[in-house]
Order: C-alpha cells, then sequence, then structure tokens
C-alpha cells in the first residue's frame, strides 16, 4: 500500500510540491539578482530546477533551497560564458556586439559582475544572511566568499565613481 507521500505515475510527490511552492518566492527572486540582463530569471530557475530533479526528489535533500540556489548560480555562469563566447564569435567576424549602451540601466553595474559575486551580494545584503550561511549557499569556502565579497563591493564603488565622474 502506497503512503500519500509516493509518488503515483510522473506526479510529483505532494510533500515536494509544497516544499518547493513554499520556497518558489524567495528562489525567482534569487535568479532574478543572480541571472544577467540577458538572461529571463524564470528559465533559470526552471533550468536549475530541471538539473536538480534530474538527481531525485527535492524532498531527499538536506538543504533544499541552498542547494536549488547554487543550481541557479552554476545555470547563469553556464549562460554567461556562452553568451560570451558568442559576442567574442561575433566581434572575431567583425560584427558589432549589438548591445545600446547610450542609456545603460541602473542596474548594469551589477551584470558586470559574475553570478556569483551577484548571489554574494545579494545574499548578504537583501537576504541579511552571514558570510558563513551565504558560503555554505554558494558553495565556496568562508575565506573565499569573504574575498569575492570584498572585491565585487570594491568593483561596484570604482564603477560607481567613474559614473560620478563622467
Amino acid at each position: 500500500m502506497r503512503s500519500a507521500a509516493a509518488p503515483v505515475g510522473n506526479q510529483p510527490r505532494l510533500d515536494d510540491e509544497a516544499l518547493f511552492t513554499g520556497m518558489y518566492p524567495d528562489l525567482r527572486r534569487f535568479a532574478a539578482v543572480v541571472a544577467s540582463g540577458s538572461q529571463n530569471a524564470d528559465d533559470v530557475l526552471h533550468d536549475a530546477l530541471a538539473n536538480v530533479l534530474r538527481h531525485g526528489p527535492i524532498g531527499e535533500l538536506d538543504a533544499p533551497a541552498a542547494y536549488i540556489r547554487r543550481a541557479i548560480v552554476n545555470v547563469a555562469s553556464n549562460d554567461r560564458r556562452r553568451a560570451a563566447r558568442f559576442l567574442h564569435a561575433l566581434t572575431r567576424l567583425g560584427r558589432p556586439e549589438g548591445r545600446n549602451q547610450d542609456y545603460p540601466s541602473d542596474l548594469s553595474d551589477l551584470d558586470s559582475l559574475e553570478p556569483t559575486d551577484r548571489a554574494i551580494l545579494y545574499l548578504s545584503e537583501v537576504d541579511g544572511l552571514t558570510l558563513v550561511e551565504v558560503a555554505e549557499a554558494v558553495g565556496l569556502s568562508y575565506t573565499a566568499t569573504r574575498a569575492r565579497s570584498s572585491r565585487a563591493r570594491r568593483r561596484l564603488r570604482l564603477m560607481i565613481n567613474e559614473e560620478e565622474l563622467r
């Protein structure tokens, strides 16, 4: 006899569905921050979730939110690398990048940071996590997380100062 939480056919287990439904708003907001301007946050989140679910139900994970956040960072990083290779190929062909920088977005400075750095700043500044918790969430050591946080803040400060001088 099956329990109420057991999967039936291709239907997800009820506890997995409830677990993900509760985490979805926070994960979507996180994906929106980590994804670059050319990436759709929903696509990044759904790709990350598909990658996680290939390995089994999310209810079996020790820290499902942290695991999915790490998967989101991985998907965003992979997409950024893919886009960079594409832009490099266009440049080698002599074609312009196609981005209009006449009126950059207020968030364009954040877009220049790597997805992991955006994730670190988001989790520490917006979600209020300690650097130890952030390190665990993004899958880095505390020392690496602290160093990346410091470098990302310095880069943002320099970019903002350069814009003010213009």
